[in-house]
């Protein structure tokens, strides 16, 4: 009979269930001890025999549901966007595509740089969701006391005729960013850092400011 107090198990740290198709579960128990080769002790529920295995049981388990999840921002395609529509602390534009050239919607004139704004649908999407806060609609009460009942801060991106948006603001009091979105409607926390990069944006920034400097070298005949 296998002492089980030796290798940590006679009070497991953690449980794992796997559950198959068929309604068939296996449960795992695993040890906080670890051998000298910083290994985990694990058992099988019902199985006299001590398995070793990866740390990385344990690692995972500490985890919370979050570790788990989607943590992108935005997760359509990002080829399917034709409308970008940004108000930011300072700055109210919108953009959209016409046969794959973005423009100012205000100003068409405008020179965009077709880089810079692939990049900022990129820093968009890319941003990462550090925890998930409230799944579904919120209440008003925490809508006013986090100020996203009038955010400061809205961006909205259209695709395949829906409007995805997000909505953030700086609590400055406990020092927390919230982005609320839709489609789905989950009321996340970002890292500090974004909300210069969100507040901040503009229209400024993505306009096109080699193109009408550029030439070729070779033609220049006079300086």
């Amino acid at each position: 009979v296998i002492n089980l107090a030796e290798y940590g198990l006679s009070e497991p740290s953690v449980f794992y269930i796997f559950k198959s198709k068929n309604g068939q579960s296996q449960k795992l128990q695993i040890s906080y001890q670890k051998n000298f080769e910083g290994l985990s002790f694990i058992k099988k529920v019902n199985i006299d025999n001590v398995f070793i295995g990866p740390a990385t049981w344990l690692n995972y388990a500490q985890n919370n549901l979050t570790y788990f999840r989607k943590k992108k921002l935005f997760r359509e395609s990002l080829d399917k966007v034709q409308k970008i529509k940004i108000k930011s602390l300072n700055s109210n534009f919108e953009i959209v595509k016409e046969t794959d050239i973005w423009k100012s919607l205000q100003d068409k004139s405008l020179d965009l740089d077709q880089n810079k704004i692939r990049q900022l649908l990129k820093d968009i999407a890319d941003t990462v969701i550090i925890d998930y806060l409230i799944e579904g609609e919120p209440s008003v009460a925490f809508l006013n006391d986090n100020g996203l009942k009038n955010p400061p801060v809205r961006i909205e991106l259209g695709y395949d005729g829906q409007v995805w948006s997000v909505d953030l603001n700086l609590n400055e009091k406990i020092k927390k960013l919230y982005a609320m979105t839709s489609k789905p409607t989950f009321v996340t926390q970002l890292e500090l850092s974004k909300w210069e990069f969100f507040g901040n944006l503009s229209i400024d920034q993505l306009r096109d400011r080699t193109t009408k400097m550029s030439f070729k070298i070779s033609e220049i005949n006079k300086i």
